[in-house]
């Protein structure tokens, strides 16, 4: 769960610094800001900085996360925990409590993303260039092809594509790796498989998919694309495979 994964990652962040891994700032742009007059004497010894150093790390790993919390909780929580006094909580209600708070952080990230989404297709698609499709997917096109042939459901295609967020960050590219994809149409995000079923083989577009027609609440399993993001794809059909009879 986000909260506890924050805590180790913290943690942990601070243990390897030790050996000369540098923790990620929240901000890597900003100057790290000059300690407080009279730090140096709050500590009088390597522990109690260290004590200090793994609360403030996890303070700003909440706060970077976008993670309310009741900070004087959070405090006797671990205070009494440390101490070997029992919980307040039994523990299934602290398993049904994370996982009801998890759900709730998460839909609220889908929420601001679906918005965020939604303003960026509404100002896209005042674009000449740009053809909002039934599903409210977009494209572009880059490069139209030659081909004639439009593939199906279960035909497999090969195809080159890079992916993006709406920032600009790249999150995946078979550019970068050498070798298109080779895959089924209908074994991809619901969005890619409306688009390849309109390209032929040589057309390079860009596309825009909303949240809901890419990987919706959940995001990506790795956690690097978010729930409800929409995505901007480069896409280039290369060739098309018939599915066999019968197939899915």
């Amino acid at each position: 769960m986000k909260v506890w994964t924050s805590f180790c990652f913290v943690v942990f962040a601070v243990a390897g610094s030790a050996y000369g891994q540098e923790p990620v700032p929240a901000n890597p742009g900003a100057a790290a800001a000059p300690p407080a007059a009279g730090a140096a004497s709050e500590f009088k010894d390597l522990k109690s900085k260290v004590s200090y150093i793994i609360g403030q790390r996890i303070g700003q790993s909440m706060k970077q996360d976008g993670i309310e919390l009741d900070v004087e909780l959070v405090i006797r929580g671990f205070r009494e925990a440390a101490a070997g006094k029992p919980s307040l909580v039994s523990n299934e209600e602290s398993v049904a409590a994370m996982q009801q708070f998890t759900i709730e952080q998460q839909q609220g990230v889908a929420d601001k993303n679906a918005k965020i989404g939604a303003a960026f297709l509404a100002e896209n698609g005042k674009k000449p260039d740009v053809k909002t499709l039934k599903s409210g997917v977009q494209i572009k096109v880059l490069k139209a092809g030659t081909g004639t042939a439009k593939p199906k459901e279960a035909d497999t295609v090969s195809a080159h594509y890079a992916g993006r967020l709406i920032d600009g960050t790249k999150f995946d590219s078979s550019y970068d790796r050498g070798e298109p994809l080779n895959i089924p149409v209908n074994r991809v995000i619901a969005g890619w498989t409306e688009v390849l079923q309109e390209m032929v083989v040589g057309d390079k577009w860009e596309v825009y998919i909303p949240g809901d027609k890419a990987y919706g609440l959940r995001g990506s399993p790795d956690g690097t694309i978010g729930p409800n993001a929409l995505l901007i794809f480069e896409m280039e059909l290369l060739g098309i495979q018939p599915g066999q009879p019968g197939q899915p």
